[in-house]
């Protein structure tokens, strides 16, 4: 990787000859108030030339005045430059940096904040090693700075660097602990395992790799992490597996004995034994494990198996972050096509309609009733098939009001992101999906003649079983999760309404 100049000075353009022309001479005039922040130089040069910041775009050099103010944080002529020529907050070096990158990398909170008013898309753009603005200020520990850049853009806490590994790994990369209680901070609890590099390592696997002792207390204090201080990464190994290919020494067995507080070891071994166990960890046995290490082996493999079960779960179960985002356009395509089908089915039905009034002597399948008359308009096969153009009928509305709920989810302007607008979107599709397949069945069975449909009605039958039943299934399996987040989300609310009732001169949902 090529190394940026430590000199600011070094960053400026260079205009090296001895007789400089007239318009080399202004540039190197305005690059360096950029680098001293002077507005006054800015102002005199701008009256001189008023398109003397257009001209910036004729310089070789790919670095704007913006980019030499932003990383020097000079907030007043930043200001100025964004008002006169806003275009230059979306500029890039020949790094691939903007001048966003360069102030959240040095942590100047203003100048981040005037440079989102103008453009917060540059939140997700990444530079030439694919860290977007929220990863370098997380490289060096600039608290304000990230709580800044995710609250312009909250899916940028979710962007990874190339795909490998994301911002909270970036924090225990660089041992920057309370940039870590920020982000964690800012995201459900819940969510904290799928932050997963592209090996599977959660941010407990990294901390216990890089033997960051002051992070992996902090860490297994979640409940969460916690609760899953045993997740597997993508060739089956916990976090607490990775210490037997480290060195053993002092710091390895503190770390050790941290998770081993964590895992949930103290089902199997009572208090006092427990004590003894770690008290006679420091002692090598012959075989060169620790006693601990030999009690609790069948323990840990126990959760491994645990782990494996629930990193499965995680994998092919969950849903994964903006997939429904992603996939908005493609789900309101198919919405929309779905329900002018189904439009289509009732207003222009299989067969037909009857042209004029037609009564059972003329016409014998005309035999409904009382008025024993088949009228003009009406769906000729609602007469000669009677039960199934009504299921016809059914499926058909039925599919027609899911196709129109998920195009109003999708159109509303609900937050996809949101756990319950996405399970909403989920069970409309679906039943859309099935509805469907009933109205397709319906309609052939009516259509097709009696002497085909024979041979193939056996094939059909098990088509719309399997189809039915495999819809089923996966509806059944998404309701379900809905209901258990329901109930976990009452309990939560439930859990804090009584701690905010407990609370003395406080008082609950801001009554």
């Amino acid at each position: 990787m090529e190394m940026r100049p430590n000199n600011i000075a070094e960053r400026l353009p260079c205009f090296c000859d001895i007789e400089r022309r007239p318009y080399e001479d202004i540039m190197f005039q305005l690059y360096e108030a950029a680098l001293n922040g002077s507005v006054s130089t800015l102002t005199r040069l701008i009256q001189n030339d008023p398109q003397i910041l257009h001209r910036v775009s004729l310089s070789p050099n790919p670095e704007t005045p913006l980019h030499i103010s932003a990383l020097a944080g000079h907030l007043d002529f930043t200001k100025a430059l964004l008002t006169i020529k806003p275009e230059l907050a979306s500029r890039f070096d020949s790094f691939k940096c903007s001048p966003l990158h360069l102030a959240s990398a040095e942590g100047h909170t203003e100048i981040v904040k005037a440079l989102l008013q103008v453009n917060k898309d540059v939140c997700l753009a990444p530079d030439a090693e694919g860290r977007i603005p929220l990863h370098l200020a997380a490289m060096r520990g600039k608290v304000e700075v990230i709580q800044q850049l995710i609250d312009a853009q909250p899916k940028s806490i979710h962007q990874k660097v190339n795909g490998n590994y994301t911002v909270m790994h970036i924090c225990i990369q660089y041992n920057q602990i309370e940039a870590l209680r920020q982000l964690i901070s800012l995201v459900n609890e819940d969510q904290l395992m799928d932050f997963l590099d592209h090996r599977g390592n959660s941010i407990l696997h990294l901390a216990v790799m890089l033997r960051q002792s002051e992070i992996i207390r902090y860490l297994v204090s979640i409940p969460t992490i916690k609760t899953e201080v045993n997740a597997l990464n993508n060739i089956g190994m916990s976090a607490l597996d990775m210490l037997e290919y480290s060195a053993r020494d002092l710091k390895c067995l503190e770390i050790q004995d941290i998770l081993m507080r964590a895992v949930a070891v103290g089902k199997n071994i009572n208090t006092s034994s427990s004590k003894s166990h770690q008290s006679q960890a420091m002692l090598p046995l012959a075989n060169g494990k620790s006693h601990e290490n030999q009690v609790n082996q069948g323990a840990i493999r126990l959760t491994k198996v645990k782990g494996i079960i629930k990193s499965g779960y995680r994998k092919f179960f969950t849903h994964r972050d903006g997939w429904v985002e992603k996939m908005q356009k493609t789900l309101m395509v198919v919405a929309t096509l779905t329900a002018a089908m189904s439009f289509q089915v009732a207003t222009n039905p299989p067969g037909g309609v009857w042209q004029q009034d037609y009564n059972n002597t003329t016409m014998p399948v005309c035999n409904n009733g009382i008025d024993q008359i088949c009228q003009a308009g009406t769906a000729v096969l609602a007469y000669t098939y009677p039960l199934y153009y009504r299921y016809l009928i059914i499926n058909a509305t039925m599919s027609f009001a899911a196709s129109l709920t998920a195009v109003l989810l999708a159109i509303s302007g609900l937050p996809l992101k949101n756990t319950l607008s996405t399970w909403l979107l989920i069970i409309a599709m679906i039943a859309d999906i099935m509805f469907t397949i009933n109205t397709y069945y319906f309609a052939i069975s009516m259509v097709v003649p009696d002497h085909v449909l024979d041979d193939a009605a056996e094939a059909l039958n098990y088509a719309l079983l399997y189809g039915n039943g495999l819809i089923s299934l996966v509806l059944m399996f998404v309701i379900i999760r809905l209901l258990l987040w329901l109930l976990s989300f009452t309990r939560k609310l439930l859990g804090w309404f009584r701690t905010s009732c407990n609370i003395p001169g406080r008082r609950p949902f801001g009554i």
